[in-house]
C-alpha cells in the first residue's frame, strides 16, 4: 500500500499582507472565488480529505472558510503568520509568530496542531519551538539542501516531520524556467507515486495555482481521480499519519516548577508559547501538599504524610473532593483547570492577592475584609452539601481535623463527638487567613478562598471557630493591636449572624488549645503567648465562655 499525503497551501491575502501591499482580505481573489470551490467540490466527489496549511492571519480573517474546511472533514494546520520567509526570522520573532499562530489555530477549534514553514524551510530552532508549543508534526524541509526520503522523521519528543520534495509541489513545477504543461505534470506525479520505493509521497497543491486555470485544474482532477481509483493507494491527511499520542507520564514528585511543564502540557493544562509559562515558583505553606506555580496555573499534589513535626498521615484522594468543592463556588474559589483523578493532582487557575494572614501579622485588621469573609462563609454554609455529604467526607474531616487536632488535648472528647456527629451544613474545614487572598482595588475588598480539601458536611460552628482561633491568637501575639483584633472578632460574629455562643466558645477553646499544644501548633506564638492562651482557652472549653473579646 502506497500512501499519498495530500496537502494544500495558502488561503487568502496573507502573502500580500506580509509583503505590505494589502491590509485586509481581498474578497475578489480568484483562488477564493474559483480555486477553493472547485477543489473542495472535487475532493467531496472523490471522498478525499486533505490538510490545508493556512496562515495565522488568514485563520483570523477568513473564519467562515476555515470553519467550512473543518466541517467537511479536512484538517487545518499552520502556515506561518503572513507567509514570512521562515528560515530567516529572528529567534524572538519566530517564537512570537508561532505562539500567536497556535492561539489562532486553537480558537478555530483545531486540536492536533501541525505546521509547514512558508517557503518550505525551517529555521535552526524551529523544531525545538514547535515541540515546546505542543505541535504534533511539521511538514517542511529541515534545511535548504534537505533531500528527505519518503518516511516520517522524528524530531523532538512527540514531534515528527512529514517530508515533501520540491518536484511534488505544483507552484515549484510551474515556475521552473522550462515548466511542464499541466498534462505533463499530471503524468510525472502519477509516475512518481507509482514507481517510488518510498512508503510516503507528500503532494503539495495550491488553489491559486492548480484551481483557477482550466488546464491546470484538469490535470489535478486527473491525478486525484487516478489516486482515488487505485486500490493500492491511500490518500490521507497529515494527521492521519501520526501514531496515537502516548498518555502523559506520571506527575513529578517534590520537583521544581519547570519539571511540571511536560506533564501540564500533556494534560492540556498549560497553553500558549513558552514566554507565557512564567513566573515559575514553588509556593510556600505546603504542609499538606506540594504546590507550584507555572505561569497562569497552580498545580497541587497532596502529600500522604503532612509536613509537621509529628506523624500525620492523610489519604491523597482528598484532592478529588477539593476539585468538586471548588467547582461549587466559582468566583470565591480558583477555577479548576484540570483534575487528574488517577494521579490525584489538581491544577487550578493562578489567582493573585495578598495572603490575609500576612496583613494580620502586621497588625492590620481591616474590618471590611473581616465582614466580607464572614458573609462569604455564611453563603458557603447555606449551600447544600450535595455529593460532599458522604462517609468519605466524614473520614477526611476526622483524619485532617478531629483526630490530629484534638488528640492528646484533655477534655475535648465531647467536642470531638459532637463535631463528628453534626453534618447539617457544607463546611470549608480550613477557613483560615492563610487560605484567603485579599485584593483591594476599590471601596470593597475582593478575595479568593483556597484549600478546599477538607470540605464536607459538618457543623458550621467549626468554620467560624477555626477562623476566630487565628484572630484571637494574633491578638495575644500582638498585644499592641489586641483591641483591633477584638473588634475584628466581634465584627466577624455579628456579620455572620445567629450562633450558639456557648457552643462557639467551647469549640473555640478546644481549637485554641490544639493550636498551642497539639500536632498543628501556631509557629509564631512564644512561650508567653502560649501560656496566656492556655489560661483562658481552658476555661472556655470547660465552662463554655466567655468569648475572649467579651473579656476586655
Amino acid at each position: 500500500m502506497r500512501t499519498v499525503c495530500l496537502t494544500l497551501g495558502r488561503l487568502g491575502a496573507a502573502l500580500d499582507v506580509g509583503r505590505g501591499v494589502r491590509t485586509r482580505p481581498d474578497w475578489n481573489d480568484s483562488a477564493l472565488l474559483t480555486g477553493y470551490p472547485r477543489i473542495l467540490a472535487l475532493l467531496a466527489d472523490l471522498d478525499i480529505t486533505a490538510t490545508f496549511f493556512v496562515e495565522g492571519w488568514s485563520l483570523l480573517h477568513y473564519p467562515a472558510h476555515v470553519a467550512d474546511l473543518l466541517e467537511r472533514g479536512h484538517e487545518v494546520a499552520l502556515h506561518g503568520w503572513a507567509h514570512e520567509k521562515w528560515s530567516r526570522l529572528a529567534p524572538g520573532e519566530e517564537e512570537r509568530l508561532l505562539g500567536d499562530g497556535l492561539a489562532a489555530l486553537t480558537s478555530a477549534g483545531v486540536t492536533v496542531p501541525g505546521f509547514r514553514a512558508p517557503h518550505g524551510v525551517l529555521s535552526g530552532q524551529s523544531s525545538d519551538l514547535l515541540a515546546a508549543l505542543g505541535f504534533r508534526y511539521d511538514s517542511s524541509l529541515l534545511t535548504e539542501d534537505d533531500q528527505p526520503a519518503g518516511r516520517l522523521r522524528p524530531l523532538r519528543g512527540d514531534l515528527v516531520n512529514i517530508p515533501f520534495t520540491w518536484p511534488m509541489v505544483d507552484e515549484w513545477q510551474y515556475r521552473r524556467d522550462r515548466p511542464p504543461t499541466p498534462d505533463q505534470l499530471a503524468t510525472e506525479w502519477l509516475y512518481q507515486v507509482e514507481h517510488r520505493t518510498d512508503e510516503l509521497t507528500t503532494l503539495v497543491v495550491h488553489p491559486h495555482v492548480s484551481g483557477v486555470l482550466d488546464d491546470r485544474y484538469a490535470a489535478l482532477e486527473r491525478v486525484l481521480g487516478a489516486l482515488a481509483d487505485d486500490p493500492d493507494v491511500r490518500v490521507c491527511r497529515a494527521a492521519d499519519l501520526l501514531a496515537p499520542r502516548s498518555e502523559p507520564g506520571p506527575p513529578p514528585v517534590d520537583a521544581p516548577p519547570d519539571r511540571w511543564i511536560p506533564y501540564l502540557r500533556a494534560r492540556g493544562a498549560l497553553a500558549g508559547p513558552p514566554w507565557r509559562w512564567g513566573p515559575q515558583e514553588t509556593l510556600a505553606g505546603g504542609v499538606s501538599c506540594e504546590a507550584v506555580r507555572v505561569g497562569d496555573v497552580v498545580v497541587k499534589r497532596p502529600r500522604e504524610l503532612l509536613a509537621v513535626a509529628g506523624h500525620w498521615p492523610a489519604d491523597r484522594d482528598r484532592v478529588l473532593a477539593e476539585g468538586v468543592a471548588m467547582g461549587r463556588f466559582p468566583g470565591l474559589a480558583p477555577a479548576v483547570v484540570d483534575l487528574d483523578e488517577p494521579n490525584l493532582v489538581l491544577t487550578m487557575a493562578f489567582v493573585g492577592g495578598e495572603v490575609w494572614r500576612d496583613q494580620l501579622l502586621a497588625g492590620i485588621v481591616d474590618l471590611d475584609v473581616v465582614r466580607a469573609t464572614a458573609t462569604a462563609l455564611r453563603e458557603v454554609h447555606a449551600t447544600e452539601p450535595g455529593e460532599l455529604a458522604t462517609a468519605d467526607g466524614a473520614r477526611r474531616f476526622d483524619e485532617l481535623r478531629l483526630s490530629p487536632y484534638f488528640g492528646g488535648i484533655d477534655g475535648t472528647a465531647e467536642v470531638v463527638r459532637r463535631l463528628r456527629e453534626t453534618t447539617t451544613h457544607l463546611i470549608h474545614g480550613d477557613y483560615s487567613p492563610k487560605n484567603i487572598l485579599v485584593r483591594r482595588g476599590g471601596p470593597d475588598p475582593d478575595f479568593t478562598v483556597l484549600d478546599w480539601e477538607v470540605a464536607c458536611a459538618g457543623d458550621p460552628v467549626f468554620d467560624v471557630a477555626f477562623l476566630l482561633t487565628h484572630l484571637v491568637a494574633k491578638s495575644v501575639h500582638l498585644p499592641a493591636h489586641a483591641e483591633a483584633f477584638a473588634s475584628g472578632c466581634a465584627a466577624f460574629v455579628d456579620e455572620y449572624g445567629e450562633l450558639d455562643e456557648h457552643w462557639l466558645a467551647t469549640v473555640l477553646g478546644a481549637l485554641l488549645l490544639a493550636r498551642v499544644d497539639g500536632l498543628s501548633r501556631l509557629s509564631y506564638l512564644d512561650d508567653r503567648a502560649r501560656a496566656e492562651i492556655r489560661g483562658f482557652a481552658r476555661s472556655m472549653l470547660d465552662e463554655g465562655g466567655p468569648l475572649p473579646w467579651h473579656r476586655r
